[in-house]
This record gives C-alpha cells, structure tokens and sequence, in this order.
C-alpha cells in the first residue's frame, strides 16, 4: 500500500517536484519572512515547498500525452 500508493507516484513525479520546487520556495518565503522566528520558517519553507511541488507535479502527471513530457 505504502510504496503503491504514495513512494511510487512521488518517485515517478520527482524530476517535475525539483524542477518546480524554487517557484514554491521563492512564494513561501516571501510570505513567512518576518511572520514566524527563521527556525519555523525554514522547516515551514522545506515542508511547504515538497508538499506544493510534489501536488502540481502529480496534478500536471495526470494529462494524457503531455504530462510525462511536462514533468518526467
């Protein structure tokens, strides 16, 4: 179930989740600077970021044809 469900879609959208994670990174930051103490903002920031381009990546994986060419 683990690996089916949720390694293995990660690990097939990896390449489009590092190609879109600074567009993910830059937008957070700017949003948490100043809000929370750096400590939370970087593990907010790191968090945020995988989980954002990790879902368009799977999102963008889902239309036929063009997807895998897209996001790998």
């Amino acid at each position: 179930f683990l690996y089916a469900n949720i390694i293995r879609p990660l690990s097939e959208a990896s390449y489009g989740t590092y190609l879109m994670h600074i567009m993910a990174l830059v937008v957070l930051a700017d949003r948490l600077k100043g809000a929370v103490p750096t400590p939370v903002a970087i593990v907010l920031i790191a968090v945020g970021s995988f989980a954002v381009s990790s879902a368009v990546s799977l999102v963008v994986r889902k239309i036929p044809k063009v997807g895998k060419l897209i996001v790998g």
